[in-house]
Formats: structure tokens, C-alpha cells, sequence
């Protein structure tokens, strides 16, 4: 990878599975080519999902965006359901993998 791109020294990759310890050695692989790989999996999303106003936000929009107009042409909520909470948002989010799969 390093001679394909030389100008590449950080590479994150980001996915909706959890990864955890299962990239440490594609990692170790990738920071011997001089590329550090940070990992964003469910987990880190998760964390940081409503850890201040701002990202609440942003994933609440996601939820209304995407989730709620899913779930309702599968018929799975009213057409006329009531805003999620923080619990739900964040339940959603951790799910929302299971929406896509």
C-alpha cells in the first residue's frame, strides 16, 4: 500500500460491525509499512453518539433521515411516532446494522 499511495501515513477505517481487537494485526502489519490504521467500529460510534449536544444531534438527524422512513415503509412504526430519546437514539444506532444486513 505504501508505494501505491507514499503520501498515506494515517488511514482510518470505518464500519458498522464490531472490530475491536480483530484488526490489531493488520495494524501492527500496516504501522511496519509506516501507516497507522485507526479502527471506528459500532463500538467507537457508539461511545461518541450522544457525548455532547452536537453529536446527539447529528445522530438523531441520521435516525430521522435514514431509520425512521425504513422502518416506517416496512411498516414497523406508525407513520405518526413520537421522537426518540437519548435510550432509543442510541439503541437505534446499535442496530441500525442490523436495518442495513
Amino acid at each position: 500500500m505504501a508505494s501505491e499511495f507514499p503520501d498515506i501515513h494515517i488511514l482510518i477505517f470505518m464500519s458498522n460491525q464490531t472490530i475491536g481487537a480483530k484488526a490489531d494485526d493488520i495494524k501492527k502489519e500496516m504501522l511496519d509499512q509506516k501507516i497507522s490504521v485507526d479502527v471506528r467500529d459500532k463500538n467507537w460510534f457508539l461511545e461518541r453518539a450522544i457525548s455532547d449536544v452536537i453529536r446527539e444531534a447529528a445522530a438523531e438527524e441520521l435516525i430521522d433521515k435514514i431509520a425512521r422512513p425504513y422502518l416506517r415503509g416496512e411498516q414497523i412504526i406508525p407513520k405518526g411516532a413520537t421522537s426518540l430519546t437519548s435510550s432509543e437514539s442510541r439503541s437505534a444506532l446499535l442496530y441500525s446494522d442490523f436495518i442495513a444486513g
